[in-house]
C-alpha cells in the first residue's frame, strides 16, 4: 500500500512540550494565551529556545480543523486504489532544509509496500517537499519517491514574509486576535492571569524564526524581473519600523545557503515528479515598490495575481505541469481534495517521454471556507484600521 504523506506549511503544524503531543502549546489556545508567545522564541541559531521563557517544543501533529476533513476525503479517495495516507508535521519556525532532512528520513525508514511515496504539500511545505527530494537525489534514494504535488508553494518566496516582519500579515492578525480570546469576554476579571500582546510583540519573536527568513522573495528568480528593489531585503539597514533589529545571520543565510539552494537546478524535481498547483484572483502583495518604506505596508505593490499569500509566478516558477486555480491560499487544498482533483493529481502516472508543459485552468472561484491557521480569517474583520501608516492595530 503506497503512502501519500502531507507535508502542510507554515504555522499549519502543532508545537508541543513533548515528543507525544500529550502537552500541546501550539494551537492550544488557552495555553497560548496563559504562556504568551515568548514560548516560542528561538535563540540566534534558529534552533534552540531563546530568551528566558523559550522552550523546547516539539512538531507532534497537524492543526486539524484544517488537515482533518482533508484526510477523511483523501483516505475515502486513494484506499481503493491501495493507499495509505499520513502527516509529516514540522517545526515551521526552524530551516526548511533541515525539515526536508528529517522528510527524506522518514521516507527512508519506509517499508518496500509504502513505495513509491507521494507528497502532498501546501505552502511553505511545498519547499520542504523540494528540499526531501533534492536528499534523496543526492543520494541516490529519490526512486523511493513517486510524486509531489505543490499547492500555493512559493517557489520563488513571498512577500507574505515581508508582511509578517512588518506586522501586518493574516498570521500576525491572528496571533493578535487569540489575546481578545480570554481577555475579550472576561477583561478586567482576568487581568494579570493571562498574556496580552499586539502586533510589535508578535513581531519581536517572529524576527527569531529563520523559516520566515527563508520566505523572503528570492533575488534572481524566475519572477524577480518586474521587481529591481528585491536586493534591498537583505540589507538590515534598509529594514524601518521594526520592534527588534532584523537578523543579519538570518538574511545572509537564507540568501547565500537556502535561496541559493532554491535557485540551483538540482533542487528542482523533474516534469514525472512535480506538479505545481497555483492560485489566483486575490489581492497579493508581490513586489518592492518603495525601498525607503521597506517594514511598513506601503512599501509593497500588489498583484490580482495571486493567491492572497503567494503569487502565480512564485507557485508556477516555470515548472511544466501547473494547475492554476481562482481560490484562496488556505482553502486551496480543501477544494482540491473536494472536487476529486486532488486524488487525480495523486494517481496521475507519467513518465519523462509523456510529460510536455501543460498549465489548465480551473475558472470557477473557490469559496472561503477555512480561513488560515490558527483561527479562521474570517473572525478578523475591522481588526485592522487599513489607513493607519503603520497598519497596526493600536499602534
Amino acid at each position: 500500500m503506497p503512502c501519500v504523506i502531507y507535508v502542510p506549511g507554515f504555522s499549519a503544524s502543532e508545537l508541543s512540550f513533548d515528543r507525544f503531543g500529550s502537552d500541546v502549546f501550539w494551537c492550544n489556545y488557552s495555553r497560548v494565551v496563559v504562556r504568551g508567545l515568548e514560548v516560542m522564541r528561538l535563540s540566534d541559531d534558529g534552533e534552540q529556545p531563546g530568551g528566558s521563557s523559550g522552550a523546547l517544543l516539539f512538531p507532534t501533529a497537524v492543526l486539524t480543523p484544517y488537515w482533518g476533513p482533508i484526510s477523511e476525503l483523501l483516505t475515502a479517495q486513494l484506499q481503493p486504489a491501495g493507499y495509505a495516507v499520513r502527516v509529516f508535521p514540522w517545526d515551521w519556525r526552524q530551516s526548511i532544509l533541515s525539515a526536508g532532512e528529517r522528510l527524506a528520513a522518514e521516507v527512508e525508514l519506509l517499508p518496500a509496500e509504502r513505495l513509491p511515496a507521494v507528497f502532498v504539500a501546501h505552502s511553505a511545505g511545498g519547499l520542504v517537499a523540494r528540499a526531501a527530494w533534492a536528499k534523496l537525489r543526492a543520494d541516490n534514494r529519490h526512486q523511493r519517491l513517486r510524486r509531489i504535488v505543490a499547492v500555493a508553494t512559493p517557489n520563488c518566496g513571498t512577500y507574505y514574509a515581508v508582511n509578517s516582519f512588518s506586522g501586518v500579515s493574516e498570521f500576525v492578525a491572528q496571533v493578535v486576535a487569540l489575546a481578545n480570546v480570554i481577555g475579550g469576554p472576561f477583561g478586567a476579571a482576568l487581568a494579570g492571569f493571562y498574556a496580552t500582546w499586539g502586533a510589535a510583540q508578535v513581531v519581536d519573536v517572529c524576527l527569531t524564526w529563520p523559516c520566515l527568513y527563508q520566505l523572503l522573495p528570492v533575488v534572481g528568480a524566475s519572477d524577480a524581473a518586474g521587481d529591481p528593489n528585491r536586493s534591498y531585503l537583505y540589507d538590515g539597514a534598509e529594514w524601518h519600523g521594526l520592534p527588534a533589529p532584523i537578523s543579519a545571520r538570518h538574511l545572509q543565510e537564507t540568501r547565500d545557503v537556502f535561496h541559493a539552494f532554491l535557485l540551483d537546478p538540482a533542487s528542482r524535481p523533474p516534469a514525472e515528479v512535480m506538479t505545481c498547483v497555483s492560485g489566483t484572483g486575490y489581492d497579493t502583495p508581490y513586489t518592492l515598490g518603495n525601498p525607503a518604506l521597506l517594514g511598513f505596508p506601503q512599501a509593497l505593490g500588489h498583484t490580482q495575481a495571486g493567491d492572497g499569500v503567494v503569487t502565480t509566478a512564485s507557485a508556477e516558477d516555470g515548472f511544466p505541469i501547473v494547475l492554476r486555480v481562482t481560490g484562496r491560499h488556505s482553502d486551496i487544498p480543501w477544494a482540491l481534495a473536494s472536487s476529486g482533483q486532488l486524488a487525480s493529481l495523486i494517481l496521475d502516472e507519467r513518465t519523462p517521454a509523456t510529460s510536455p508543459r501543460s498549465t489548465t485552468v480551473d475558472p470557477y472561484p473557490i469559496p472561503v471556507v477555512l480561513g488560515g491557521p490558527p483561527i479562521p480569517a474570517l473572525s478578523l474583520a475591522g481588526l485592522y484600521d487599513a489607513d493607519c501608516y503603520r497598519g497596526r492595530c493600536g499602534c
